[in-house]
């Protein structure tokens, strides 16, 4: 079910305290009462101790014969650690992405008489040299090549970089300036503030972090900030939780660069936006306008109060304290009728389970809301009816039979066996006669006593998916996949190929059998093979489809699929054209693992760009586990997935991935 935004006031109240934290100048002015100009601070009790000193520094030895008064610096980070220390430099560079020009708004009234000695990549030496400065500092990543003009000027200390190092980069800077102990000091208030603030959050938000993402706009690609940027330190030394996206284990990589249609990276309970130049020079509107930033999250866009029903609701308690959960044995349509009438009135009953699609549609006809045909749902979940149904209406016939034990049956050979009401493929399997027929039926009907099995002919053909969405007025096709599957006797899907179009033929037949079930309305997944030009139905799967490959859909087709799928549920129309886009490509790749024993090796989970292609891999087992072969779903070690501009480039990508890494197992 949707999730509904966080409180108003909670997030007026991290926006706030964040733009506070997020200086570390701004947390000077409101740590401390009063600044000072720096020859001030050499005449105040211990400012002349410790000097000459010799600072090791990144360029190497640095001489510093007296205790500084007159401070040039050369990029924010350094303007920000001296002002939060009181000195008032007498040269200093404005920001390099600022617009309107002059030093930062948040160091009003913390500058006086500071000369702007800029632009930052080409700082005026000349006027440096005729402030009669005594200390300069900055970084090698800034200005390694003038090093030397600058030494020549002044003592000269740089640090190595910028951004998520600011930490260590102020006590380099009060050590140059003799102030160590005021930036111990500085930093320790700062890490107190930030704790109570996490706890302020967390408390407000019912005992559990919201997550928050940094996007920034520049004259340039988008970006994310990532875990080891400068605001990605503050951020968790708040105790925010940050999007996959945003995790970076590499301390170069400090942001990622996103395009208009990538922007689905950005999701998050909060996202907190800035914007380095004028809009018209960044890709802001593109973004904005993008229905995926819309729909992030979709429930949220809506507006939608939610409440969720489940039988195990204590795994759902993270969900969020804004989901309301509630116990209910949601396999039964009564309870969840009971359950909703004594509660509150409903503006729509919505699931995206397999197992539930029925008992949401009764109870959702029950309380006159917009839902699927319960009939087809029904239909869509028992494979045995579905067979009936569809010879019933003359579409296409296919011989089929139930089993309660195993049996001997006279079948037209090879036939797939596999639970009436199964999903994906847990205990699907090929039997090529009466004799495998009982030995395969006995071990399923070992581990599941009380299921009914079903016994089909085999469909020999390619097998394809298609996507489709529908309000009951209109239906849109919205593309589908080429899935490559494991050898028999099983059906693992190995690989998802997604196509932006199926063939006119095989179009029209796959929707007239889905006519025929009844399925027209909410998203559903569908799965037929085609076998010289005939389309036929192997499961319908009434929901949209899952393991990520619907926010992997939602990316190539550019639209808000959620929000569509959901205003459905909510009675509203569907556009008559979603504008999708059609020009993507985009692969899944699953390995599975080839026999029983422990995993010793496998990547970690990685987001990547090569040349165009965008890659996420994800394992889904840790090293050291140990498993049996299951011949199902089961057999998955990770899943890798790839969006780009063509099926080129994609597949070329998707190579050079696998060939560089490895999954080992040990019997």
């Amino acid at each position: 079910m949707p999730q509904r935004p966080l409180p108003r006031a909670l997030g007026r109240l991290v926006a706030v305290l964040l733009a506070v934290l997020l200086g570390t100048a701004t947390l000077a002015a409101c740590g401390s009462e009063n600044t000072t100009d720096s020859t001030d601070t050499a005449a105040s009790g211990t400012a002349a101790t410790g000097f000459p000193r010799t600072l090791k520094t990144v360029m190497g030895n640095v001489k510093i014969p007296a205790k500084p008064k007159r401070v040039v610096v050369l990029d924010t980070g350094e303007l920000d650690d001296v002002t939060l220390l009181g000195i008032d430099p007498v040269g200093a560079v404005a920001p390099h992405f600022k617009s309107t020009g002059g030093f930062p708004t948040y160091l009003k009234g913390e500058l006086s008489g500071t000369k702007d000695v800029g632009p930052l990549l080409e700082p005026n030496l000349e006027l440096i040299a005729s402030l009669k400065p005594d200390l300069i500092l900055s970084s090698k990543v800034r200005h390694e090549k003038i090093y030397d003009q600058l030494s020549a000027i002044a003592p000269t200390v740089f640090t190595e970089t910028t951004g998520g190092v600011w930490k260590q980069n102020l006590t380099v800077h009060a050590e140059a300036l003799g102030m160590e102990k005021e930036a111990a000091a500085k930093l320790k208030d700062y890490e107190k503030r930030a704790k109570e603030l996490g706890e302020e959050i967390k408390k407000k938000n019912g005992g559990t972090m919201p997550s928050a993402s940094v996007v920034r706009f520049i004259a340039g690609p988008t970006r994310l900030y990532q875990t080891n940027s400068y605001s990605g330190v503050i951020l968790k030394d708040i105790g925010l939780v940050r999007p996959t996206s945003q995790i970076s284990n590499d301390p170069d990589v400090t942001m990622r660069d996103v395009s208009p249609e990538q922007i689905d990276r950005a999701d998050a309970d909060l996202i907190f936006v800035t914007t380095a130049d004028t809009p018209d020079k960044t890709e802001q509107s593109d973004v904005v306008s993008n229905p995926v930033w819309k729909s992030l999250p979709a429930a949220a866009h809506l507006g939608l109060d939610v409440t969720l029903l489940t039988d195990q609701p204590d795994a759902h308690r993270h969900t969020g304290p804004e989901v309301e959960v509630l116990q209910c044995d949601v396999r039964d349509f009564r309870a969840v009728i009971t359950r909703i009438a004594t509660h509150h009135t409903p503006d729509a009953v919505f699931t995206n389970s397999d197992h539930l699609q029925t008992q949401t549609a009764l109870a959702a006809h029950y309380f006159g809301l917009p839902a699927k045909d319960w009939r087809a749902t029904l239909r869509a979940k028992d494979k045995a009816e579905m067979r009936r149904h569809l010879a019933a209406t003359g579409v296409d016939t296919v011989w089929s039979a139930e089993l309660t034990a195993p049996a001997p049956l006279d079948a037209p050979y090879p036939c797939v066996l596999k639970p009436r009401e199964g999903v994906a493929s847990e205990d699907v399997v090929l039997v090529e006669g009466p004799g495998e027929l009982v030995a395969r039926g006995t071990e399923i009907f070992a581990r599941r006593p009380d299921t009914v099995l079903v016994v089909e002919e085999y469909l020999p053909g390619e097998l394809y998916t298609l996507e489709t969405l529908g309000d009951g007025r209109a239906r849109h096709v919205l593309g589908g996949f080429h899935t490559e599957l494991s050898p028999p006797p099983h059906f693992i899907e190995e690989r998802l190929t997604y196509l932006p179009d199926h063939p006119p033929a095989v179009l029209d037949q796959v929707l007239a059998q889905l006519d025929a079930l009844g399925v027209g309305f909410g998203a559903c997944h569908t799965e037929f093979v085609v076998h010289a030009g005939r389309a036929r139905i192997i499961e319908v799967n009434y929901r949209a489809i899952g393991d990520q490959c619907d926010l992997l859909l939602q990316r190539l087709l550019g639209i808000p699929l959620f929000a569509h799928i959901l205003r459905t549920h909510l009675g509203e129309p569907l556009p008559e054209d979603l504008d999708a886009r059609r020009d993507g490509a985009a692969t899944v790749w699953y390995p599975c693992a080839d026999r029983a024993g422990t995993l010793t090796a496998t990547p970690p989970a990685t987001e990547l760009t090569l040349a165009t292609t965008d890659l996420t891999y994800r394992p889904l087992r840790e090293t050291g586990e140990r498993h049996d072969l299951y011949g199902t779903n089961r057999d998955y070690l990770g899943v890798l997935r790839a969006i780009g501009p063509d099926r080129h480039s994609v597949d070329k990508a998707v190579e050079e991935f696998v060939a560089a890494r490895s999954w080992e197992i040990q019997p």
